[in-house]
């Protein structure tokens, strides 16, 4: 069974220990291993609700930044770690390893879903069927 992309960045943050990750280190991993179209601002958004579930912290290390002719090209580079919540080995923190928007903000969970559902199709059916572009009748239709 292939691992989700909190799977894959959970164990990559656990192997990793105290030392700590780079996101765009772990990001050009991650493309190499899964072959996914994934773009690394996704991937970023993705691993920063981690941050913001409290499951990955900035060590406080940084790696400096290239620099062409004196100036600075790009930020420096953050290293984050796991924290303590975040290693822990229950079924509700995998569960919001594996979906961590859900986790943030339950309010959009399955119900809201459905009942999201059930009112666009109300909306969708109240809709004229004849959409699109005109149809006309034939020419010996017209010309008679």
């Amino acid at each position: 069974m292939p691992k989700t992309v909190g799977i894959f960045v959970r164990d990559e943050f656990i192997n990793a220990g105290d030392k700590g990750l780079i996101v765009a280190d772990l990001f050009k991993k991650f493309r190499q291993e899964d072959k996914t179209n994934a773009t690394y601002s996704s991937f970023w958004r993705y691993v920063n609700n981690y941050r913001l579930l409290g499951f990955i912290e900035p060590t406080g290390k940084t790696k400096r930044a290239r620099r062409i002719a004196g100036k600075r090209v790009l930020k420096d580079k953050k290293f984050y770690r796991i924290t303590e919540d975040g290693g822990i080995n229950d079924t509700k923190h995998l569960r919001s390893w594996s979906n961590p928007i859900t986790a943030l903000y339950p309010q959009f969970g399955s119900e809201w879903k459905k009942e999201y559902l059930i009112k666009w199709r109300q909306r969708r059916a109240l809709l004229p069927s004849n959409r699109g572009r005109p149809r006309f009748q034939s020419l010996s239709a017209l010309s008679s």
